[in-house]
């Protein structure tokens, strides 16, 4: 695609406002350094933290991002799109899907769903977590997505299975509307 964003992609932008699934505030200052407390307790690091995704260990916070496995884009894309703000929230600070790796791992994930990124390590870890993330909200993955699953866990997904909101009649409706001028009536 050139320089210039879909008008898809800009619509969708539209509804998804990062703003409404987490405080940065309270993420920066409250969960990271939760989520850095539960990873280090669960590593049994000896108060270092170890990035889920690779060897790499250190007892500094600063040296990693938190990241939302289930990134927050795409719970908004796979099963969160229509849930109420506080839920939303409630999602964003849930310190079980928050993991601290590296930044480059975080940036190169981005908001990729499994078809689209895996980690470099631990593949089958990260993927039963994103399980357990996805059964606790009632998310859902296509059927690429499960393709995955199945070739790292040797089973599907234990998740429905779906359309990216995108590509629904909910959303499809939604920007008709816009195009037309009549989405708030």
């Amino acid at each position: 695609m050139s320089g210039r964003k879909s008008a898809l992609y800009r619509s969708i932008k539209a509804h998804y406002n990062r703003k409404n699934w987490e405080n940065r505030e309270k993420f920066v200052k409250k969960t990271k350094p939760e989520a850095a407390q539960a990873q280090q307790l669960a590593d049994k690091s000896g108060g270092w933290i170890k990035d889920v995704h690779s060897d790499f260990k250190s007892p500094f916070i600063g040296h990693f991002q938190a990241d939302h496995e289930w990134a927050l884009h795409e719970a908004f894309r796979f099963g969160g799109a229509q849930w109420p703000n506080k839920k939303k929230r409630e999602f964003g600070h849930d310190i079980s899907n928050i993991k601290l790796t590296r930044p480059a791992t975080n940036i190169g994930k981005s908001a990729k769903p499994v078809d689209k990124w895996l980690p470099p390590e631990n593949i089958k870890k990260f993927l039963l977590r994103k399980e357990q993330t996805g059964q606790k909200y009632d998310l859902h993955v296509t059927k690429s997505q499960n393709k995955v699953y199945e070739e790292y866990l040797g089973r599907k997904a234990n998740l429905k299975v779906g359309l990216p909101v995108e590509k629904t009649k909910y959303c499809t409706t939604c920007h008709i509307k816009h195009g037309i001028g009549k989405h708030n009536q």
